[in-house]
């Protein structure tokens, strides 16, 4: 493996949980837009914590980046009508979640050309607001051209920014990579992985040309995400300049972002690729191992689910996809089981107690045992669900 180091739309809600708020966002015409709402619980959720503390939800998936959240108290119930809202703006189209650190909402967005609702501007914006008022603190603004995008599933951003320490890093429709000061949205570095590293412009064998969508990763003094092209299907740059750190892999990447773990002690970067689930040391970029998970296209978008007191991992991906358990230690993985009945196509994954729960895209709901890929679907609303499966009875 060679490796190169440098050693070093509308809305469905807005919601609270703990000290989170956080959107989801509904598909209309196959274009996401984005109107921003937000709840009095929400806002008293997100008054600034003591100095020094962590963000709230720093990243893509929270916290671990495992879309869970260390909360207790929360809410059974509404009141009557449901919660107070304090207020709700307009931005733009995108894929982009939203981060909390104290009274400061991050987020980015692609506006629309004014007088014309289905036109988009050929720019993407990164966004700060205050949490209790929705006022625009600061706003960046980068160029994102659509030539050669597929805009029918989207026209992006499609990836979620990241806070580290006093930097905010976020990632563009075009592979771009930019690093702000979080405070004030300043420019402090930016890379175009495309113009400067030769990495493709798109994803190999996709028939649609979706939109970069890597949400970037932190490791101590760096942030890493993929980039692909020989040798750099992975890339790691110092938070403080944007040097190259290292760069590393020779495998064809996907939409999926990578995930952080620790391994028996051993950190692990985990990228769910093309055609394999894929192992490296955030240290330096090397190979520790590769799994492979096959598809016809490059289209594993769903974040893996890691769970570190048993060591499982669990990919997932749609179409001739299916769902696969790994058990890692140190020597490499060993695959526990794989059933194409669970195949989870853009959503995500989450895992609680022994099961795996997740929207399968083209079957409904489907809940799978996490050792032996046992597989419960109810067509059902939600609520149904959870009366009828003991592991959500236990929540």
């Amino acid at each position: 493996m060679k490796r190169e180091c440098h050693r070093e739309p509308r809305p469905l809600a807005l919601i609270a949980l703990g000290r989170l708020a956080f959107a989801t966002f509904g598909l209309a015409g196959a274009i996401f837009s984005a109107d921003f709402t937000i709840t009095s619980a929400a806002a008293q959720q997100s008054r600034t914590p003591p100095s020094g503390a962590a963000p709230e939800w720093p990243q893509w998936g929270g916290p671990r980046r495992n879309f869970s959240v260390d909360s207790t108290g929360l809410s059974a119930s509404w009141p009557d009508g449901g919660p107070k809202r304090l207020w709700r703006r307009r931005l733009g189209a995108g894929h982009s979640s939203i981060l909390v650190d104290g009274g400061v909402l991050y987020t980015m967005y692609r506006p629309v050309v004014e007088g014309q609702q289905e036109r988009w501007k050929e720019e993407e914006v990164v966004a700060a607001l205050e949490a209790p008022t929705g006022r625009t603190i600061w706003e960046h603004r980068y160029a994102a051209p659509l030539d050669g995008i597929d805009a029918s599933i989207g026209v992006g951003p499609h990836a979620t920014p990241l806070l580290a320490g006093d930097r905010l890093f976020a990632t563009g429709t075009n592979k771009q990579l930019i690093a702000l000061e979080k405070r004030t949205g300043r420019l402090i570095w930016a890379h175009d992985l495309v113009r400067e590293f030769d990495a493709p412009p798109h994803y190999r064998i996709m028939t649609q040309k979706p939109g970069y969508s890597c949400s970037p990763l932190a490791y101590r003094d760096m942030v890493i995400v993929t980039a692909g092209g020989p040798g750099q299907a992975v890339m790691a740059f110092r938070q403080a300049d944007g040097r190259l750190m290292w760069r590393s892999g020779n495998f064809p990447i996907a939409p999926a972002s990578p995930i952080l773990i620790s391994v028996d002690g051993q950190d692990q970067i985990v990228v769910f690729a093309s055609e394999s689930v894929v192992g490296l040391d955030p240290n330096d970029g090397a190979m520790l191992w590769s799994h492979p998970h096959p598809r016809k296209q490059d289209s594993n978008v769903s974040t893996p689910v890691w769970s570190e007191h048993d060591n499982l991992l669990l990919v997932s991906s749609a179409h001739d996809g299916g769902t696969r358990v790994l058990e890692l230690s140190r020597s490499g993985p060993k695959e526990l089981w794989f059933t194409r009945a669970m195949r989870v196509y853009y959503g995500t994954i989450v895992r609680i107690g022994d099961y795996y729960f997740g929207s399968s895209g083209d079957l409904g709901p489907a809940f799978s045992d996490r050792r032996f890929g046992q597989i419960r679907r109810d067509r059902l609303a939600r609520s149904s669900v959870r009366a009828e499966h003991p592991a959500l009875r236990r929540r």
